[in-house]
């Protein structure tokens, strides 16, 4: 439970990230429980920009492709991270 004055999800259960694509240039802000797959999260971020096929995931600010079947927490994404949409399969 979050403490007073706090926002929702400021108590670590959930992330607040932002996300570009490379057609959809303009990012978007997302929220996510941080113990959800990035593989859910990309799909998620996939369908708000307008992509129906591939496998997506997400490249952080350093160039690391995420691992898809990992959570998000396991693969150190933090709140406030900048990502972008990638598909593994070549397809974004």
């Amino acid at each position: 439970m979050s403490e007073p004055g706090k926002k929702p999800g400021s108590d670590g259960s959930t992330l607040e990230v932002t996300v570009f694509s490379p057609r959809h240039p303009e990012p978007a802000p997302f929220s996510f429980p941080n113990a959800m797959s990035v593989g859910e999260a990309a799909q998620q971020v996939a369908q708000h920009f307008g992509y129906a096929a591939g496998t997506p995931t997400f490249k952080s600010a350093d160039g690391e492709v995420l691992d898809r079947d990992k959570p998000l927490r396991g693969e150190h994404v933090r709140d406030g991270a900048v990502l972008e949409l990638v598909d593994v399969g070549g397809g974004v």
